[in-house]
């Protein structure tokens, strides 16, 4: 078990902040590491020292020697620009455009779409993925009619920074003399697994069964966990449209809607969802009022 403990650097003491991890399993031999979850984030500019011990439950050893940083928040660096930009046929009025994107902060990345025309350009959208995978937007027939010759781009964003736009590629939307039926669709209801958690307290865990509950209610601050069960989607199908419906019998608060960078359980602590959640909400799922 290792632990971790943050205090303000005497050398500066430009800050109170303080905070210490729960402790944590790590394999022997491994690097032990932790994250400050967003509820506990630490003030942007200050000094600050940490220091950690480990414990096999029975003996604990000595706390290690103090080592000093500062927080900068601008040290995130802005996403790498997206490559093997990739444009699907040609033989459909909405055809489908796709680029892999990454990050040197890791996590979870924004890809967003632009298209141009013969008087100007507009983003139509964007798409969040894991760092270093493919996103993809298809462009809306409606958007190809008039106005062109068209062109499209794409750029990646993480926690605001975003990369260049890439070169325009032309792109047309076209019509085959047989157009190809269209295929068959169905709608599938998917269970979800949900669970809500308090971020107040390293000791406050998931529950399931219950109330979700967001924002601030009874004096806490609650963050809810929904996953879908994606293994009725049958083999093969291209998913063109998901809605999350939900009911509330009080005032909806406005909400955000976050992907993950890894798995939580839902027996974990209101921190551990705080750590593993990517820092830019998914602008395009993010909840009327």
């Amino acid at each position: 078990m290792t632990e971790f403990q943050v205090e303000p650097d005497p050398a500066f003491a430009d800050t109170t902040y303080t905070w210490t991890s729960k402790a944590t399993a790590f394999a022997p031999g491994t690097v032990a590491t932790t994250q400050i979850p967003t509820a506990s984030a630490a003030p942007d500019g200050s000094h600050l020292r940490m220091r950690a011990r480990t414990s096999d439950g029975i003996d604990t050893s000595a706390w290690s020697d103090w080592k000093t940083f500062r927080i900068d928040a601008t040290a995130v660096q802005p996403a790498d620009l997206p490559t093997q930009l990739q444009a699907g046929a040609t033989d459909t009025p909405s055809p489908l455009v796709t680029g892999v994107v990454s990050s040197p902060n890791g996590g979870m990345v924004e890809a967003q779409f632009r298209l141009g025309t013969a008087t100007g350009a507009q983003t139509l959208g964007s798409q969040l993925v894991a760092d270093g995978e493919r996103a993809g937007f298809q462009i809306p027939a409606d958007q190809l009619v008039s106005g062109g010759p068209f062109d499209w781009s794409m750029r990646a964003c993480y926690a605001g920074k975003c990369s260049a736009w890439t070169t325009k590629l032309p792109i047309a939307a076209g019509t085959s003399g047989d157009p190809t039926p269209a295929a068959a669709s169905s709608t599938v209801d998917l269970p979800l697994t949900k669970a809500t958690v308090c971020t107040d307290s390293d000791t406050c865990v998931g529950q399931t069964g219950t109330d979700l509950k967001v924002g601030s209610v009874s004096g806490k601050n609650w963050r809810t966990y929904l996953k879908a069960d994606l293994s009725k989607i049958p083999a093969g199908a291209r998913v063109t449209n998901a809605v999350l419906k939900l009911q509330t019998t009080a005032t909806t608060p406005g909400l955000d809607v976050h992907a993950l960078n890894v798995a939580w359980s839902t027996t974990g602590t209101g921190s551990e969802l705080d750590a593993v959640t990517a820092p830019e909400a998914n602008v395009l799922t993010r909840a009327r009022p």
